[in-house]
């Protein structure tokens, strides 16, 4: 009996041990990803370089090269994005249109504060005006 309480006692120290580190570890990468996507397009520049730099061992030059392409890579996505982005707005003002059309009355109040919290979640998502 003493030994099976030993076994569990080491197994539960071990477990909140593994609990406490899975918790601390999530809170760490969610800071660090609110971190570069607060920081904006040049923390994830910045992010990718160090990364690339990090793994690659890059000189100087190739350093500076990298950033150059990464910059340019991100105006480009940008630029697609814009293009794009009316489409997929259509697409999802369509969708809500079809998930309203098979709601019960009562369901949609939920809905609209769904739709409401997700479009002020991501309105910083908009296209940039030219």
């Amino acid at each position: 009996m003493k030994k099976a309480k030993g076994c569990l006692g080491v197994f539960l120290i071990f477990f909140f041990g593994m609990l406490c580190g899975i918790v601390i570890t999530e809170g760490v990468i969610r800071d660090r990803v609110r971190e570069v996507v607060e920081g904006g397009p040049d923390k994830v520049v910045d992010v990718v370089v160090t990364r690339m730099n990090k793994d690659l061992k890059l000189d100087k030059e190739q350093e500076v090269k990298l950033q150059q392409i990464v910059g340019e890579t991100r105006i480009r996505l940008r630029q697609i994005r814009q293009q794009t982005q009316p489409e997929v707005h259509a697409a999802l003002l369509e969708a809500e249109q079809k998930v309203r059309s098979i709601l019960y009355a009562e369901q949609l109040p939920k809905f609209e504060e769904i739709i409401r919290k997700g479009r002020e979640k991501w309105k910083g998502e908009a296209p940039e005006k030219s």
